[in-house]
C-alpha cells in the first residue's frame, strides 16, 4: 500500500489535474508552429523591418514558451520532452552566439552563417511541430517515461544551470563589477530565458521532492525567466525617451520625415534579433597604412585603416570615422569594433574609415596581446594626434575615395569615444591645427559609452582638456548624439548626462543621451540586439539630419 502511493505522488504533476492539457492545446501548439513557420519563410523572402514583422516575432516567443509550458502538465516527463527540452535552449543558444560572430565578421570573408542561421531558425519550428503532434498522440496512448537515473541526471544538472541564472539574473538587475560578462548577459538575454524555462520544467517534472519543493522551484524558475526578458521588455521605454531625448535636442527632428528605404523601418525588430541582421554587400580595403612612425615615441609605429564603400556611387561620399575601444592601451579596428555597423553605413552611402592608433603601454588598466607595431608609451595627446594623422592622410586622398570631407561624422566607443570626443572637438575648436586637417568638418559626434574622464583614472597622461574632452565643449560644438547603457559598469552613464549638461552651460542644445535600462558596457556588440537595432536607428537618422 505504501509503495502505490510513494509511487503516485512521484508522478503527480505540481499542478491540479484539472490543468492537464487537452488535445486542443497541442493541437493549438501546432497551429501556432505552422504560421510561424509560414511567416518565417515569408520574412527570410522579403527581409525588411516593417512593423508589422513584430507580431511574427511575438508569434515564435509564444510557440517557444507554450510548447515548452506544456511540458509542465504532463504526468511523467517522456524521453520525447526531455529531448525537446534539451534541444530548444540548445539551438536558440547557437543562433544567438552565431548572430554575435556574424556582427564581427569581415565582408567577403567565407562563411555559412547567414545560411546557417535561418537553417537553424526554421528547424526550430519543424521540431517543435513534431513535438507538437508526439505529445498530441501520447495524451492517447500514453508515455514512455524516461529512466530514473537519467532523470536525476536532467534534475542536477538543470539545477547548475538555474544557479547559473539566479548569478545572471542579479547582472541584469543590478549594477556591479561583473569581470565583463555584462555584454554576453544582457543582449543575449532573451535567448538565455528559454534556457531557464526549459531547465525549469525539467527540474519540476523531473523531480521526486515534494509538492511544495517543486512549486517553490517553479515559482524561482519562472522568476528567473522574467526577469531576463526584462531587456527586451524594456524596449518601448528606450524608444519612448529617446524620441524626447532627440526631439529636444534637435529642432529639424521629426522620425516621421525620414522615408530612406535603407533605413531600419522600425527601432526594433523582434525577427531581426533571432534571425539577425544580413551582411552588407560593399567594397573596401583592409589593413591599409596611413602612417609610419620614424622617430621619437612614434619610432617603429605602422597604423593603418579598413575602409567600406558602397557599391553604387553617387557624387562625393559624407565620410564616417570609427575610433576603437579598449582602455587606450587594447582593442583593435575591425573584428573587435562590431563590423557590421561599418558596412552597415557603407551601404547607405556613407565613406567609413575604421581606423587605428597608437596603444599605450603607460597605462594601469593592464595590457592584451597586440601588435608591437601599435604599441608605445603614448599619451593621450599622442593618440588624438595619430587620429589627426589620419584626417591628413583622408584630404590627401579625397579625390580617390571620392570624399564629401565637409560632411564628417566622427564614432567610437568607450575609449574610442572619448578619443572621437576629443578629437571632433578640437578639430571644431580650431585647436591643434598642427594635428588636424582643415578640410574636414565635423557634423555630428556619435560616442558610445564615452570613457571621457577615464584616462586620468587609469594614470595616463596628456593635456587637460584632451583628458577631460568637456572642458572643449562651446556653443559651437557639433551636435552630439550618444548611446549608454544603464548599468554600465566601466563606464557610468553619469558621464553621458554630464557631457549633456556642459552642453546646455553653454547654450548648445544639440545633445541627445539614449539610454538603454539595463544596458552595460559593449551592449552594441551585438549588431542585432535590441539595444544596437534601437541606437542604429537613430544613429542613422541623426547623420541623415546632419549630412
Amino acid at each position: 500500500m505504501s509503495t502505490k502511493l510513494e509511487s503516485s505522488y512521484e508522478t503527480k504533476s505540481p499542478l491540479n489535474k484539472k490543468f492537464i492539457l487537452q488535445t486542443s492545446y497541442w493541437k493549438g501548439v501546432q497551429i501556432l508552429s505552422v504560421l510561424s513557420l509560414l511567416f518565417s519563410l515569408f520574412y527570410l523572402s522579403f527581409r525588411n523591418t516593417s512593423p508589422i514583422w513584430n507580431v511574427f516575432g511575438i508569434l515564435f516567443l509564444v510557440m517557444i514558451v507554450l510548447s515548452i509550458l506544456g511540458v509542465l502538465w504532463q504526468r511523467k516527463l517522456s524521453i520525447a520532452s526531455a529531448l525537446y527540452l534539451m534541444f530548444i535552449p540548445f539551438s536558440l543558444i547557437l543562433i544567438g552566439l552565431m548572430n554575435f560572430q556574424q556582427s564581427n565578421q569581415y565582408p567577403g570573408e567565407t562563411s555559412i552563417l547567414p545560411i546557417l542561421i535561418p537553417s537553424l531558425f526554421l528547424l526550430v519550428h519543424v521540431v517543435t511541430l513534431i513535438f507538437a503532434s508526439r505529445m498530441d498522440k501520447q495524451r492517447k496512448e500514453g508515455v514512455n517515461s524516461i529512466p530514473r537515473w537519467f532523470s536525476e541526471l536532467l534534475v542536477w544538472g538543470n539545477i547548475v544551470v538555474l544557479i547559473v541564472g539566479l548569478f545572471t539574473s542579479s547582472m541584469i538587475l543590478f549594477r556591479y563589477e561583473n569581470g565583463g560578462y555584462g555584454p554576453y548577459v544582457n543582449q543575449l538575454a532573451l535567448f538565455y530565458a528559454f534556457v531557464f524555462l526549459a531547465s525549469t520544467v525539467l527540474v519540476i517534472q523531473g523531480s521526486k521532492a515534494r509538492p511544495t519543493l517543486r512549486r517553490i522551484t517553479m515559482i524561482g524558475g519562472f522568476a528567473i525567466t522574467f526577469v531576463h526578458f526584462l531587456p527586451l521588455l524594456s524596449v518601448p521605454i528606450i524608444i519612448n525617451q529617446a524620441e524626447e531625448q532627440v526631439e529636444e535636442a534637435f529642432a529639424q527632428w521629426d522620425s516621421s520625415a525620414f522615408h530612406s528605404s535603407e533605413f531600419q523601418q522600425t527601432p526594433f525588430s523582434l525577427p531581426a534579433y533571432f534571425l539577425g541582421i544580413p551582411p552588407a554587400d560593399v567594397e573596401g580595403e583592409k589593413d591599409v597604412l596611413f602612417y609610419e612612425g620614424t622617430e621619437g615615441v612614434d619610432e617603429g609605429v605602422e597604423l593603418r585603416f579598413d575602409s567600406f564603400f558602397p557599391k553604387e556611387k553617387e557624387g562625393k561620399l559624407p565620410v564616417l570615422i570609427r575610433i576603437h575601444g579598449g582602455s587606450w592601451a587594447n582593442g583593435d579596428k575591425g573584428d573587435a569594433n562590431v563590423m557590421q555597423q561599418n558596412t552597415y553605413f557603407a551601404e547607405q552611402g556613407y565613406a567609413v574609415f575604421d581606423i587605428q592608433y597608437g596603444l599605450t603601454t603607460l597605462s594601469s588598466y593592464g595590457l592584451s596581446s597586440v601588435p608591437d607595431n601599435v604599441r608605445g608609451p603614448f599619451s593621450i595627446d599622442d593618440q588624438v594626434r595619430h587620429i589627426g594623422l589620419f584626417t591628413q592622410y583622408l584630404a590627401e586622398h579625397a579625390e580617390e575615395y571620392q570624399l564629401d570631407l565637409s560632411t564628417t561624422f566622427i564614432s567610437g566607443g568607450s575609449a574610442g569615444g572619448h578619443l572621437a570626443t576629443a578629437s571632433a572637438l578640437a578639430m571644431t575648436e580650431g585647436k591643434y591645427g598642427d594635428w588636424f586637417s582643415e578640410e574636414l568638418k565635423v557634423k555630428g559626434l556619435i560616442p558610445y559609452y564615452p570613457a571621457n574622464k577615464g584616462p586620468e583614472l587609469g594614470g595616463i597622461p596628456g593635456t587637460e582638456e584632451l583628458l577631460w574632452p568637456e572642458q572643449l565643449v562651446s556653443e559651437n560644438s557639433p551636435p552630439a548624439l550618444l548611446f549608454h547603457g544603464t548599468h554600465d559598469t566601466y563606464v557610468g552613464y553619469e558621464t553621458a548626462a554630464s557631457f549633456k549638461e556642459t552642453y546646455a552651460n553653454h547654450d548648445n542644445k544639440k545633445a541627445a543621451v539614449i539610454y538603454m535600462p539595463f544596458g552595460n558596457h559593449g551592449s552594441d556588440f551585438y549588431f542585432a540586439g535590441y539595444y544596437s537595432q534601437t541606437f542604429t536607428y537613430y544613429m542613422e537618422r541623426f547623420m541623415a539630419l546632419y549630412r
